[in-house]
């Protein structure tokens, strides 16, 4: 009977947080599936009311929106997202996604009276911001407003409005413009600074200065 007790009293206290929290699907286009915690992949349907830990997959030529109160995030085509972790209240409201493939397109409310921690994590690199629209994608970040973090193999710039980073693989080249073209000979992060003049770091370094820094990863 005790265990019974306290197993029921630990589901309150676990669950509860996770529908507080109203991480919804409001809007889809085309095919999109979920795959809650401990279940298989089922369609989606507006207006469904997610759980941490839940996987989000977009077809071809299909999307999907999750408002999470302080962002509102678009899923592209041929996309898997996981939501690691989600608080909307608080002094300091985090959201915390996982982008497995694909990419997505963020909005992250600002502002001036709590700090509000955006990240995205892929598996080469992490994108954390505090207010701000930014594309991601597995490889590649493009910054429409505000600064992104841009993490990957403990090294990590500022981008800012107007700036991109991406982590590739290829031959090495020259610091280019577009990241599309002439890919790198080692993953390296790489960022076009050449709209605006700010702080650049990497481990061991600081400073300010223009430019397209090259940092490569060990």
């Amino acid at each position: 009977m005790k265990h019974g007790l306290i197993l029921f009293f630990l589901s309150i206290v676990l669950i509860f947080p996770l529908m507080a929290e109203d991480i919804l699907l409001v809007d889809i286009m085309g095919k999109v599936e979920i795959k809650q915690p401990g279940q298989g992949w089922t369609p989606a349907s507006e207006g469904l009311s997610l759980s941490l830990k839940t996987q989000i997959s977009t077809g071809f030529n299909s999307k999907a929106v999750l408002d999470m109160g302080n962002s509102r995030t678009t899923i592209q085509p041929l996309s898997r997202l996981r939501i690691e972790d989600v608080k909307a209240g608080g002094k300091e409201p985090r959201t915390s996604l996982f982008l497995g493939a694909g990419s997505i397109h963020a909005e992250v409310k600002k502002s001036d009276s709590r700090m509000i921690n955006f990240s995205i994590s892929t598996p080469v690199a992490t994108a954390a911001v505090r207010g701000t629209v930014f594309d991601v994608s597995t490889q590649f970040l493009k910054v429409d407003d505000g600064v992104v973090l841009f993490e990957s193999g403990g090294y990590y710039m500022y981008v800012k409005k107007g700036g991109f980073s991406a982590v590739r693989d290829g031959l090495m080249g020259n610091p280019v413009s577009d990241p599309y073209d002439n890919a790198m000979s080692k993953r390296v992060v790489s960022a076009d600074f050449s709209k605006y003049t700010g702080n650049r770091r990497t481990r061991g370094a600081s400073g300010d200065g223009t430019g397209q820094p090259i940092i490569r990863i060990r």
